[in-house]
């Protein structure tokens, strides 16, 4: 009887230890922090929303043991071209967004300064981690064709410098030994397409780029409907 009982005991004992646990709360697995705020969470990763355009950056000189490639998001819209080429020393994507319309823009500004006239614009390059603005000249040419025209614009800078793959080339004591930029200069074909050619200028370690013509098509990633 003594042996039930202690048995009985030691079983209120057991249970009442069980009841008196705490149960620990199962953390819900969480999505990293997107360093690009245009990207959203599936299935715990970070990816572009449908319909934008994925790209990649990769650092160069002492960040990039450090930081590995990163994707990131171009939204399509109405004043964004793109063209995506086979990798040519540096670059693999070149993107514009318009900061006005360019179709009216120009005529706006033609209106007011006859038709031959030519002036520099404002553009950003979306296709970098920091898009920025650089100049451009837009005017129609002697045949009535829209033409504009970007000057070197450098490969890739900023506070930090990033790359597309190899636009500046560093020796083992981090001295920059060789870089290169290109050139556009294109024309509208259509209201959605920039037919034209990137002109790279390529210096040290990218001489060979120097002169290089490539032909290519920026397509408005949004198509254009007129009024």
């Amino acid at each position: 009887m003594k042996l039930k009982h202690l048995i009985f005991t030691g079983a209120l004992v057991v249970l009442t230890l069980f009841a008196c646990q705490k149960e620990e709360p199962i953390a819900e697995p969480t999505c990293p922090e997107c360093w690009d705020c245009e990207m959203v969470c599936i299935d715990l990763q970070c990816e572009c929303p449908e319909g934008s355009i994925e790209n990649w950056f990769e650092a160069w000189g002492p960040l990039e043991d450090s930081m590995s490639p990163r994707k990131f998001c171009i939204e399509p819209n109405l004043k964004t071209f793109i063209a995506e080429l086979e990798p040519i020393g540096c670059l693999d994507t070149f993107a514009i967004t318009f900061t006005q319309e360019p179709l009216t823009e120009i005529d706006s500004f033609s209106n007011q300064n006859g038709p031959g006239a030519a002036t520099s614009f404002k553009v950003e390059r979306p296709d970098r981690i920091r898009p920025e603005e650089v100049d451009y000249t837009l005017f129609y040419n002697e045949v009535g064709a829209l033409e504009l025209y970007f000057f070197q614009f450098p490969p890739n800078t900023g506070g930090e410098q990033f790359r597309f793959e190899n636009c500046t080339d560093f020796d083992a004591n981090g001295e920059r030994i060789g870089f290169a930029v290109p050139s556009f200069q294109g024309v509208f074909i259509h209201p959605d397409t920039i037919r034209g050619q990137l002109i790279f200028s390529g210096y040290g370690t990218f001489e060979y780029l120097d002169s290089l013509h490539v032909e290519l098509d920026l397509i408005r990633t949004v198509p254009y409907e007129e009024d």
